[in-house]
């Protein structure tokens, strides 16, 4: 796998585990205990926040809050989400108002390149309803 995959299934492992120690990570991705030593260091220098606890029940782990943090989208994921959105508002879908609010959970918990960029793509989308649809635009903006 590539750095990143790697990377990112530490994230994945630790967040659907209690606790694991570099050798059972090492084990399970099939790299280096160094490796993941360097990943988790990687990880923990851009915001993820790996605890580590020493001694012989000790191992790597995620503090509960960040187990309720939402998933992780990249753009496309994101363009999609809310263009089937758009698309189920005009469909008439019965739960529309339940998905508002999932969607703008999701928006609350972007980050700035994230929000730029679905700004920027979907302030052309919005165009196809109208502009008396509060709700609709709400999901969009």
């Amino acid at each position: 796998m590539a750095k990143w995959d790697n990377m990112l299934a530490i994230v994945w492992l630790l967040r659907s585990r209690n606790s694991m120690t570099a050798e059972q990570l090492s084990e399970r991705l099939e790299i280096s205990v160094r490796t993941v030593y360097r990943y988790i260091d990687a990880l923990c220098a851009s915001g993820v926040p790996i605890v580590a606890d020493s001694g012989h029940d000790g191992g790597y782990h995620l503090p509960k809050s960040f187990r309720e943090a939402p998933l992780f989208f990249n753009l496309n994921e994101l363009k999609s989400l809310f263009h089937a959105a758009s698309f189920a508002r005009g469909a008439g879908y019965p739960y529309e108002t339940d998905l508002g609010h999932a969607l703008e959970k999701i928006q609350q918990n972007l980050n700035y390149k994230q929000k730029a960029y679905l700004d920027r793509h979907m302030s052309g989308f919005d165009v196809m309803f109208s502009q008396h649809d509060e709700s609709m635009h709400r999901w969009l903006k």
